[in-house]
């Protein structure tokens, strides 16, 4: 039971690559569990190899680059750079883009909410809750002042969805 354990501990060493040592170890894994005081062959059949044996990896000498490969080098690198300051100036020019259609749809709503209340008779505030919108919309009556509060109702739930498209759903809270 000790050797299959001992040989479990010592399989990865076996599966491994080639482990180069200073002396031969004093056992290792092999057929039918462990050898102890093992052969230099039976060493490297577990992958064991003596470091004095490892072989030597010839140095590969730097590749010289002629002034004209130097040139496209550095012209590649300042045309990436290049490319990289227009995509940031795009992406910026995105973000104003953006933000100024905010601040027109946020004045659009608050536009619409301003003409909502006076039409309703009810006090001018920045935003209006649904239940308030339809609370006016149902004391107007049958009026023609019904049709316009409903037109700007749509005009306002309209508005708070390209708002919280454009800007999360939390849009509304920040109005």
């Amino acid at each position: 039971m000790k050797n299959s354990l001992l040989a479990l501990l010592l399989l990865p060493a076996v599966c491994l690559a080639t482990t180069y040592v200073a002396q031969w170890p004093d056992r290792v894994a092999v057929e039918g569990g462990v050898s102890f005081n093992p052969t230099p062959e039976q060493c490297r059949s577990a992958g064991y190899e003596l470091e004095v044996n490892r072989p030597v990896v010839p140095a590969v000498p730097a590749p010289q680059l002629s002034s004209n490969e130097i040139a496209q080098a550095a012209a590649a690198i300042v045309a990436a750079q290049a490319a990289a300051a227009a995509a940031a100036a795009q992406i910026e020019a995105d973000i104003a883009a953006k933000s100024n259609g905010l601040i027109q749809l946020r004045m659009n709503y608050s536009s619409a909410t301003t003409q909502f209340c006076q039409i309703a008779g009810i006090t001018v505030t920045n935003k209006l809750l649904a239940q308030q919108v339809e609370d006016a919309v149902t004391a107007a009556g049958d009026t023609p002042a019904s049709i316009m509060l409903l037109k700007l109702a749509f005009k306002l739930f309209t508005q708070i969805t390209d708002l919280r498209r454009m800007d999360g759903d939390d849009a509304w809270e920040r109005l």
